[in-house]
């Protein structure tokens, strides 16, 4: 990835010119609600696999953090005016990816679907440009992966509607005020749980794409060290099998009877 290139000669930059950072300073983060994983205390109990998974990188490396749940536009917004070193989780996009870095360790893969209500005569066979030509809830400045993403820009703004977050399309979806929306199968389905609604919405045909998703970094807030150390823990955390077992135990925690 050409990200970590960069970083990667900024990193021997800054020890050849004596300029390491030392791991005093806490690195803020920001984080938004996004079930099931990080729910920035929305739901007791854990904060979700995602947020135990970055505690744990950085515990690893001995860098402080401190964590902050914010709506999803302003979380962006601070990380691009540097108000905080990072945001999780974010895809990479050639937009961000001049401005921002990126672990090169993803934090997330999800299969991207698209909902209807239940009695919706809607189909989707794989093919996007055989969709119907339907008003598409979608959520403002979010990525849905490559795919996606670059068929989006072929639809009209009339089959396009925004809303700031993943529940709020939800809830047009199930009210009937849009007629298809999508989103990641397990917090679609977390989402739709949350509201009570599994039985009113369904899943229409195969995945549009699986996507990943990473911690995004503000290169002149967090230092290139930081990061390098951030993805060498994380990489350790998936080869001994706690990155894994984070994961499996959460959703394990979710099927047991109250």
């Amino acid at each position: 990835m050409k990200t970590a290139v960069r970083v990667l000669m900024l990193v021997v930059s800054l020890w050849l010119s004596g300029g390491m950072p030392a791991w005093s300073q806490t690195v803020q983060l920001a984080s938004y609600d996004y079930p099931p994983y990080m729910l920035g205390g929305t739901l007791p109990g854990s904060p979700g696999p995602v947020v135990q998974v970055v505690r744990e990188a950085f515990r690893r490396a001995g860098i402080p953090i401190e964590i902050t749940f914010y709506p999803f536009q302003r979380a962006k917004r601070l990380v691009e005016v540097g108000e905080v070193g990072g945001i999780f989780t974010l895809k990479v996009t050639p937009e961000r990816e001049r401005q921002f870095m990126f672990s090169h360790e993803p934090l997330l893969q999800q299969e991207y679907v698209f909902y209807a209500q239940a009695d919706s005569p809607l189909v989707f066979s794989g093919d996007l440009h055989k969709l119907p030509n339907v008003v598409m809830g979608l959520v403002t400045a979010t990525s849905y992966g490559n795919r996606f993403d670059e068929f989006s820009k072929t639809l009209p703004a009339t089959q396009k509607d925004y809303s700031n977050s993943h529940e709020a399309n939800f809830r047009k979806l199930i009210a009937g005020r849009i007629p298809l929306i999508i989103c990641s199968r397990q917090v679609g389905d977390a989402i739709l749980r949350r509201l009570e609604a599994t039985h009113k919405i369904k899943v229409i045909g195969p995945p549009v794409e699986v996507a990943n998703s990473y911690l995004m970094f503000n290169p002149s807030v967090v230092a290139p060290a930081t990061i390098i150390e951030f993805d060498n823990q994380l990489h350790a955390m998936r080869k001994d099998g706690t990155f894994q077992r984070i994961f499996d135990n959460y959703f394990y925690s979710m099927r047991k009877p109250p």
